[in-house]
C-alpha cells in the first residue's frame, strides 16, 4: 500500500497552497462524505518540510498528493491497524493507467517481513505487530518497476480514535535497472480520524521526490493513491470512473 505514486516554498510550515494534514487542525482538502470520492489535492513544491505530526525523516519532496475521504467502519481501532498488516491483500489492487488507458495491476506482489531483507518473508502482520513507536518492513514488487522495493513502516499513534503510520522506500525504485527513486524519495502517512460511532476519516498525504526520469506523471501518481484508498476502505479498485486520465 505503500508504492510509487507551480511552485511552493516553506521551511517548517505550510505554504499557502499547501495541503494541511488533520494534525492540530481540520484537514484541508476536507473528508469527503461516506460513499463520494474521496477530495484530492496535488502540489508542486520547492523545499517544502513536512510538520512534525506526518512523520517523514527525508526532506526534499517536490510532487505532493493529498487524499481525504470517509468510510463506514463500526469496528475497533484495531481491525483498522489490522488492514495495515494484510500486507498480502495488496496483491492484484488495480489502478486505472493513464498510459494504457485501461485498468492495470498495480502490485503484482507484497509480502510481510522480519527484517529489511526482502528475502525474509514472514506471514502478514497482525495489529499487536504494530504498535506505536515500533516499524516494520515490506516488500513490493510495482508493475512498472524492475525488481521487489523494500518499504519500511511505522506507527505514529495508535489509539481507539485515531491511527497515524508513515511508509517510505528504504530500497531504490528501479526500472531497466536504472534508479529512478532513491531511498526515501516516496513518503507516505496515513491518517485514520474516528468521526462518529461508525463513521472513519481517512487522510493520506504522498511525498514524492521527482526528478528527470519521474517528472510529469501527476495523473498516474494520483490514480495510484485513489487505488490504495479504494482497497482500505473495502472500495473495488477498477470502479469507474478513474480520478484522473
Amino acid at each position: 500500500m505503500f508504492v510509487l505514486l507551480p511552485l511552493l516554498i516553506a521551511s517548517g510550515a505550510y505554504a499557502a497552497d499547501a495541503p494541511r494534514p488533520p494534525c492540530e487542525a481540520a484537514p484541508d482538502p476536507p473528508y469527503a462524505a461516506v460513499d463520494a470520492a474521496p477530495n484530492l489535492r496535488t502540489g508542486h513544491l520547492d523545499r517544502w518540510t513536512a510538520p512534525g505530526c506526518v512523520g517523514w525523516t527525508s526532506p526534499g519532496s517536490t510532487l505532493l498528493i493529498a487524499l481525504a475521504g470517509s468510510f463506514r467502519h463500526s469496528g475497533t481501532a484495531e481491525e483498522l491497524v489490522a488492514r495495515f498488516g494484510a500486507v498480502s491483500a495488496l496483491r492484484g489492487v488495480k489502478y486505472w493507467s493513464v498510459t494504457d488507458a485501461g485498468w492495470r495491476t498495480l502490485i503484482t506482489d507484497a509480502s510481510a517481513l522480519a527484517a529489511a531483507d526482502p528475502q525474509q518473508r514472514r506471514a502478514d502482520f497482525t495489529a499487536g505487530d504494530l504498535v506505536a513507536g515500533g516499524e516494520v518492513y515490506t516488500a513490493e514488487r510495482d508493475s512498472r518497476s524492475s525488481g521487489v522495493v523494500v518499504y519500511r513502516m511505522r506507527v505514529l499513534q495508535s489509539g481507539p480514535d485515531r491511527v497515524v503510520a508513515t511508509v517510505a522506500n528504504v530500497s531504490a525504485v528501479r526500472r531497466f535497472m536504472v534508479s529512478v527513486f532513491d531511498p526515501g524519495d516516496l513518503q507516505t502517512t496515513y491518517f485514520l480520524q474516528r468521526l462518529s460511532p461508525e463513521v472513519w476519516g481517512y487522510y493520506g498525504l504522498w511525498g514524492i521526490r521527482t526528478g528527470i526520469l519521474t517528472e510529469g506523471h501527476d495523473a498516474s501518481s494520483i490514480n495510484r493513491a485513489v487505488a490504495l484508498y479504494r482497497h482500505f476502505t473495502g472500495v473495488p479498485t477498477d470502479r469507474m470512473p478513474p480520478a484522473a486520465r
